[in-house]
């Protein structure tokens, strides 16, 4: 049988094309034919054709319009090494070794230390004195200092580690763990920032350039354990201030 086109309709997408076939287009038209490389396409077509036809009491098959699946790559031999390759790896019993990338390597190992950071990190934070300061393990990048000597006074109050009374006591460096100036008091970091009386002045003055962002702050607010980190940024920058106008960075 030799089929007639009508007309020749030159589309990329063959989808649409025969997605926009109207049954009262077909019914019409003169032994028409419609190509299409997808043939899963066409099964869809048809399908909406016949369900288009039923209210018009027609059946798809009078139609004189005929279907064509023309798969574009039947033949080409670049698509059928492909598929074959494609094939034989599935069948394989054991997944293929492939040499795997420098760069996904290197990121590969940085997820690999960043989980143990994370890890060991957490339970250090469950039995040490900077778990009252540090409640997560993300970089505290506000901590840090252009003065050495204020960057150390901070990260030893943070961690308890400082060459205060009561340290130096537990560590048998000393007999009387109490302030110098408070002899019933034991010498701690929140006793030297919050309640010696020797430093009064001073933290009047820290006080007051706390007020507008916080009024009662606690030993870790001063040492920078704020979730929020530009404020604890600000804060430990008047905690720095205190430090250097009292004199005691040289006993911390």
């Amino acid at each position: 049988m030799d089929w007639v086109l009508d007309k020749v309709v030159d589309q990329s997408d063959c989808g649409a094309s025969v997605g926009n076939t109207k049954i009262t287009d077909l019914v019409f038209a003169d032994d028409a034919v419609i190509f299409a490389e997808s043939l899963e396409v066409l099964v869809m077509a048809l399908e909406a054709l016949h369900e288009e036809a039923k209210p018009l009491g027609l059946e798809v098959s009078w139609l004189k319009t005929k279907v064509q699946w023309v798969p574009s790559h039947i033949g080409v031999r670049g698509n059928t090494v492909a598929d074959r390759a494609a094939a034989e790896a599935h069948s394989l019993p054991s997944p293929i070794d492939m040499t795997t990338d420098l760069t996904d390597s290197l990121t590969n190992l940085q997820t690999t230390c960043n989980r143990h950071w994370d890890t060991e990190l957490t339970d250090a934070l469950q039995y040490t004195s900077l778990g009252r300061i540090r409640h997560d393990t993300r970089h505290h990048w506000w901590t840090h200092s252009p003065s050495r000597a204020l960057d150390t006074a901070v990260t030893r109050l943070r961690i308890g580690h400082t060459r205060l009374n009561a340290h130096l006591h537990k560590l048998g460096m000393t007999d009387d763990p109490h302030c110098p100036w408070c002899p019933t008091y034991l010498d701690t970091p929140e006793h030297l920032l919050l309640q010696c009386p020797r430093h009064h002045s001073h933290r009047t003055a820290l006080l007051q350039s706390l007020y507008p962002l916080l009024r009662r702050p606690t030993l870790a607010d001063l040492l920078g354990g704020s979730p929020d980190p530009g404020l604890a940024f600000k804060i430990l920058k008047h905690t720095r201030t205190f430090l250097q106008k009292s004199g005691q960075l040289h006993r911390i």
